[in-house]
């Protein structure tokens, strides 16, 4: 509620239970996907992990996105729900080193980077549209 009041950045990292479980009344399994109601400026879902590269790249975009949202136009919190659906326990050797492999080339090709909307038009294109409005016949 702060970070939304004083417009600081923030995101909100969260763990879950598996989609499957929401709405069933199992343990730890309450509602988490607008958690924080209208403090939040943008909730993020992530999934159910997952080691193949588009994931990798959709996790890597959806993470660029919550922190391009936590900062533009105004800060303010994101909420980011990642859901699990064995805690804690550790995955097979194989499926981490395939995964680490996945995530260096991702890591390799670099970030992603969203950039917020120029204030301005460029002034180029509107010299370029105001010469192509100049010559044509019709409006």
């Amino acid at each position: 509620m702060e970070a939304a009041q004083d417009a600081v950045p923030l995101l909100c990292l969260t763990a879950d239970r598996p989609p499957e479980l929401r709405d069933t009344g199992a343990n730890q399994t309450i509602d988490q996907t607008r958690l924080f109601g209208a403090h939040c400026r943008h909730f993020v879902d992530l999934g159910l992990p997952d080691g193949s590269p588009v994931a990798l790249r959709a996790l890597q975009r959806k993470m660029a996105q919550a922190v391009h949202e936590a900062r533009w136009p105004v800060g303010g919190a994101v909420h980011v729900n990642a859901p699990f659906r064995k805690p804690l326990e550790p995955p097979r050797a194989s499926s981490i080193d395939a995964t680490v492999r996945e995530a260096d080339a991702l890591l390799a090709r670099g970030s992603i980077r969203i950039r917020p909307p120029d204030s301005q038009p460029c002034p180029v294109g509107v010299t370029e549209i105001a010469d192509a409005c100049r010559r044509a016949h019709h409006g």
